[in-house]
C-alpha cells in the first residue's frame, strides 16, 4: 500500500477515523476513492459516471450539437428510404451541468415526420427544447415545420437533402429577423458503417 513521503496537512475528518492516519491516501481504499486536489477523497464512481455517462447516452453540450450528431448518424437513411427520420432533443441537468439528447428517431412517411410521438418518448425529469428531422427531396423548412416548431414553442431543425443543417426559431426574434439560420455542412456518412442500418437504432 503507497504512502505518502510527508504528512497530509489536513487533519482528519469528523466520521472517519482512517482519515487520522496522516500517512494513509484516501482512507487507504484507492480503488474507490481519488483525491484529485490534495484535499478530499472523492468517490470515482461519480467521477466515473460524469464522465461515461454522457457518451453513454449520447448527450451533447449544446442544443445545436444533437441536432448535428442526429443528422451525421441517420440522415443517410433517409437517402436509402426516401422517408422522413425525426427525433425531439430534450435538455438534461446532469451533475449540475445542462446537456441534451434526443429520442429514438421514427421512420415518417416521404413527406411528414412523427413530430408530436417524439414528444411522447422524451425521458422523465427532461425538457423538450427542439425537434430535428430529415427531408428527403427539399432544402427547406416546410409550412408544416414551422407550424409544428410554433404549436409546441420548440426550435426546429432540419438535415436537408444538400447536407446542409438548418435551424428555425420559431418565437423570440427581433423584428426582422430570418428565423431559418443555416448552421453549415454535416457529414451524413460519418457513423455510417458503425450504425449498421437499423431503423430507429442508435
Amino acid at each position: 500500500m503507497g504512502r505518502f513521503i510527508n504528512a497530509d496537512g489536513i487533519i482528519g475528518a469528523n466520521g472517519d477515523i482512517l482519515s487520522y492516519n496522516l500517512y494513509a491516501y484516501v482512507s487507504n481504499n484507492p480503488i474507490m476513492y481519488s483525491d484529485p486536489t490534495g484535499e478530499s477523497a472523492v468517490q470515482l464512481i461519480i467521477i466515473g459516471l460524469k464522465t461515461f455517462l454522457p457518451k453513454i447516452l449520447n448527450l451533447q453540450k449544446t442544443e445545436e450539437e444533437a441536432a448535428k450528431d442526429f443528422a451525421e448518424r441517420h440522415a443517410y437513411k433517409t437517402k436509402e428510404t426516401g422517408n422522413e427520420f425525426s427525433s425531439a432533443i430534450y435538455e438534461i441537468n446532469l451533475f449540475g451541468k445542462r446537456m441534451y439528447g434526443y429520442t429514438k428517431p421514427i421512420m415518417g412517411t416521404n413527406v411528414n415526420a412523427y413530430v408530436g410521438q417524439n414528444l411522447k418518448d422524451v425521458p422523465l425529469f427532461t425538457k423538450v427544447t427542439a425537434y430535428v428531422h430529415t427531408h428527403p427531396r427539399t432544402n427547406n423548412f416546410s409550412v408544416s415545420d414551422r407550424n409544428a416548431a410554433a404549436h409546441y414553442r420548440i426550435n426546429a431543425y432540419v438535415a436537408t437533402p444538400s447536407n446542409e443543417l438548418l435551424r428555425n426559431i420559431p418565437y423570440g426574434n427581433a423584428p426582422g429577423v430570418n428565423p431559418v439560420q443555416n448552421l453549415g455542412t454535416f457529414d451524413p456518412y460519418k457513423y455510417y458503417f458503425k450504425n449498421s442500418w437499423s431503423l430507429g437504432g442508435r
